[in-house]
């Protein structure tokens, strides 16, 4: 699991795939943190993605490094209101707290993915690792 985090805190821009009325909808994101084997990312509640989740909770993250590594990492996500977790994205990311202000404003909202699957891949797309969590 290290290495997944790892790799996440180094390679923190990925695409964030979820489903829409039953069709595949890929966005840029980014993850924010690992915290106690959950992996965090952010949003608004007034975004479309918001509503998505709300409706279809599964999600995948796909990120990639320099040499053509990458890792995938899926599965249904929870949303977290919390404000010292709130406190903790504010405290890794300051362009998180640049644009939301306080860790209160309601408009933040985390979710995490809670189990899944972790897939690493080589450059040919070969899994050459594999974690459930």
């Amino acid at each position: 699991m290290q290495t997944l985090i790892d790799f996440m805190n180094y390679h923190k821009s990925g695409f964030l795939a979820n489903a829409v009325d039953g069709k595949p909808h890929l966005r840029p994101f980014e993850f924010q943190f690992e915290h106690d084997g959950k992996f965090y990312f952010c949003t608004s509640v007034n975004k479309n993605i918001y509503k998505q989740l709300e409706k279809e909770p599964e999600i995948e993250f796909c990120s990639m490094s320099e040499n053509m590594e990458w890792v995938r990492l899926n599965g249904a996500i929870t949303f977290i209101d919390d404000l010292a977790m709130k406190e903790m994205l504010f405290d890794q990311n300051h362009f998180v707290a640049s644009i939301y202000k306080d860790p209160a404003n309601k408009e933040l909202i985390l979710f995490a993915i809670t189990g899944g699957t972790i897939s690493f891949h080589d450059l040919t797309g070969k899994i050459y690792k594999e974690i459930s969590f």
